[in-house]
């Protein structure tokens, strides 16, 4: 099923007007549907990552994974407030989830079958898939708090707000270089961290000189924290943390999701930051928090 798009287009402008719905205001039901999912995913671990912090919609994840495995696959479905329409996706991630990237479909018996399997659910609810090439149209007479007028697309403002243009974090980067911490200030921060979220753990081996920490949510990460100076990054979905670490000089990121390419960078600041050449691989104009972790990692 298609759906109409000038009625998305009338839907997206009715709701933003005259500003972005808040869904917590709003009472926007974050289980929504979850329960569903988590059936028709089964026997793959469905996790509920919605959050109303600059999204308009239900974030559900299944992943396919065994106990202890570097490498492994999630498909994520996104169901709009805004409208009766969903998005699907595929990400790989690597190093134990640390780092992830979209694919198209993968291959592999288990994916194909649990991507069946979601989208025969899909088909018995009254939500249509949005086309992939409605993503990037411009949706004019809507603002958007993180994108603007400008980076106002249909995929925006049915799904998740983040900035079009990287920020750039090189003055970030310098400032927590100038501010390093110790191994107790790190743990502290961790902590205080996972006070925040009571389903939450921190993961980072100091012995081993690992330079970032995480605090994870069900298998993924929510913070990252810099070993080696005051600099937190957050997913948009995490709690708000500002307030709770500003007593101790901590410079927050907050990016919309850890795999979004949203950040930029000054090369030579960069490699400072890394205490050491970085891959070419890294595209300093172009970046995720995941990229930046696993670059100077």
């Amino acid at each position: 099923m298609t759906p109409d798009l000038a009625y998305l287009v009338e839907a997206v402008r009715k709701a933003f007007s005259p500003l972005p719905p808040n869904g917590w205001l709003l009472g926007w039901n974050r289980e929504r549907y979850f329960r569903e999912f988590a059936r028709a995913a089964a026997p793959a671990r469905a996790t509920n990552h919605t959050s109303f912090d600059y999204a308009f919609c239900n974030h559900f994840e299944a992943d396919l994974r065994d106990s202890g495995d570097a490498e492994y696959l999630s498909l994520t479905v996104r169901i709009s407030f805004i409208a009766d329409v969903y998005s699907i996706h595929w990400t790989t991630y690597g190093d134990g989830g640390r780092v992830g990237r979209v694919v198209r479909t993968p291959g592999t018996e288990a994916a194909v079958e649990l991507q069946k399997r979601i989208e025969q659910w899909l088909q018995t609810t009254a939500l249509a898939r949005l086309p992939d090439e409605w993503f990037e149209l411009q949706v004019s007479g809507v603002q958007l708090e993180l994108a603007g007028v400008t980076g106002a697309t249909l995929g925006k403002c049915l799904f998740d707000d983040y900035e079009s243009t990287p920020a750039d974090i090189t003055e970030a980067l310098q400032r927590a270089l100038a501010r390093p911490w110790s191994t107790l200030e790190v743990k502290d921060v961790l902590e205080r961290l996972q006070g925040l979220d009571s389903g939450s753990s921190w993961d980072w081996d100091f012995d081993a000189g690992e330079e970032w920490a995480r605090v994870l949510r069900d298998g993924r990460a929510s913070f990252f924290v810099w070993a080696r100076g005051s600099l937190v990054i957050a997913a948009s979905w995490a709690p708000p943390c500002s307030e709770l670490l500003d007593g101790s000089r901590t410079i927050v990121l907050r990016v919309p999701d850890m795999e979004a390419s949203c950040l930029s960078a000054d090369r030579g600041a960069l490699v400072r930051f890394a205490g050491r050449k970085i891959s070419e691989a890294l595209d300093d104009r172009y970046f995720s928090a995941d990229d930046l972790v696993w670059a100077t990692i």
